[in-house]
């Protein structure tokens, strides 16, 4: 399917421009198509009028042309569109979180949309005494417990309203299963996005003396 370059999404639908894959290896080898990783960031192209609600009206969106974004590694449709890149059509729930400057609810670049958490998962000891501990074994070793460094405004209810997160950034958090969440790299850090529904308890802060 091809769309026409003046097709625009309909109802909470969104035209994504897929970021394109490195050609090169950091040592220079050239990388084939079919070896390059389909890469879960985008530029928003354009968005649909807003999700329908409940009484028949409409929200926009909480995205907005030329956004950049994470979105999830198996969302939307990919389409052909007259423009250069490759693009897929996604749903705004499929929006794992967009770029931005740091703000009262994220101390990092990015900005989780709806009922998502992005932490800075603690890592497991590299060594036990003198004894290095391996890689594969290090991820089983996980404690399933992290900093929150950004926090999304909640998830929507049937009627528009937001329901609120009971996280803050900057509070210890516990949270599960394992291999649950979606792994992402901003500036460098390797951090979490998990469902809010996933952290399962906040770690009190000792009071100051």
């Amino acid at each position: 399917m091809t769309l026409a370059k003046d097709t625009h999404p309909t109802q909470d639908r969104i035209l994504v421009r897929r970021k394109q894959a490195a050609d090169k290896t950091p040592g220079g080898i050239l990388i084939p198509d079919i070896a390059k990783e389909k890469l879960i960031e985008g530029e928003v192209v354009a968005v649909g009028p807003g999700m329908v609600l409940e009484d028949g009206s409409s929200r926009t969106l909480d995205v907005k042309v030329g956004d950049k974004i994470f979105f999830g590694k198996w969302s939307g449709t990919e389409i052909g569109f007259e423009e250069a890149g490759d693009h897929l059509i996604i749903r705004e729930g499929d929006v794992i979180g967009v770029f931005g400057d740091p703000n009262e609810r994220s101390s990092i670049r990015f900005m989780p949309l709806g009922a998502r958490v992005v932490l800075l998962p603690e890592e497991p000891p590299e060594k036990i005494g003198h004894i290095i501990i391996p890689d594969n074994a290090r991820e089983n070793m996980r404690s399933m417990k992290g900093t929150a460094v950004a926090v999304g405004l909640g998830m929507r209810t049937k009627d528009g309203k937001r329901w609120p997160i009971d996280v803050k950034v900057g509070d210890t958090v516990y949270y599960g299963p394992k291999f649950e969440g979606t792994s992402i790299e901003v500036d460098g850090q390797k951090l979490l996005v998990v469902r809010d529904d996933y952290v399962h308890a906040v770690e009190e802060k000792a009071s100051a003396s």
